[in-house]
């Protein structure tokens, strides 16, 4: 480009509002990163009902320095496909509106695909106005087992 334009490296990085260093940033990969997904799979596999965070705590147990973003996102690109779970807390969902609302806010800010919330027969609206409000919602009424909801 400098050589197309005549003009010099500086002067288009400045013209750019850019430093000339994050053009050059090259991320380096780490060299354990195999081994520590060998190991969260396998306990994964070991222990497949728990969730990233106790995973993390299993590793850092087993000798790894991590955090448990970095698990999480380790967690993320080794199996795409699965969903990240949330349940919203007691009280987060008195009314439709509040649910609804509580249900968004929850999502966004966690950065998880699916809310759940639990109740009786009675929370059947609440339950319809979250699912139609969200993508994946999943609820459970009384004592049957978790039902999907997917649109």
């Amino acid at each position: 480009m400098c050589d197309e334009l005549k003009v010099s490296e500086r002067r288009i990085y400045r013209v750019l509002s850019q430093h000339r260093s994050t053009q050059r940033y090259v991320p380096r990969g780490r060299t354990d990163e195999a081994r520590l997904v060998t190991d969260l799979i396998e306990f994964t596999r070991q222990y497949g009902r728990y969730g990233y965070r106790p995973i993390a705590a299993l590793l850092r147990d087993a000798g790894w320095q991590v955090n448990d973003k970095r698990i999480e996102r380790l967690w993320r690109c080794s199996a795409p496909n699965t969903l990240c779970l949330v349940s919203m807390p007691y009280g987060s969902y008195a009314t439709e509106e509040i649910a609804v609302t509580n249900a968004l806010k929850l999502m966004k800010e966690s950065g998880v695909d699916a809310a759940k919330l639990q109740g009786g027969p009675e929370m059947f609206n609440i339950i319809k106005a979250v699912a139609d409000a969200v993508s994946i919602f999943t609820f459970s009424i009384g004592l049957d087992q978790l039902e999907h909801v997917s649109f």
